[in-house]
């Protein structure tokens, strides 16, 4: 009951080379909040950002450069579901 979604957003011309595009890429993560406590103070949504923010910051990915953290909200799409958006 936890989901993960991909996606790329808001592309621009980039200033430096302009046969490429800067976009942001999100990972949404949502949990049923029955999903949430991982015991021991932890937080499933955090958890997973966690690990992606690891996996992704600062990383060169072939075709799409090196994505670098832009930010990190809230998302609340219900009273059972909830969690947060990470941007690159």
């Amino acid at each position: 009951m936890c989901y993960v979604v991909i996606s790329f957003d808001n592309f621009t011309p980039n200033m430096t080379n302009p046969e490429f595009r800067d976009n942001i890429v999100s990972f949404d993560i949502v949990c049923h909040f029955n999903q949430w406590n991982l015991g021991d103070f932890q937080l499933r949504p955090y958890k997973i950002a966690s690990e992606i923010d690891t996996m992704f910051n600062n990383k060169k990915l072939t075709g799409i450069g090196t994505l670098q953290f832009l930010g990190c909200n809230q998302i609340v799409l219900s009273d059972e579901f909830a969690g947060l958006t990470l941007m690159y």
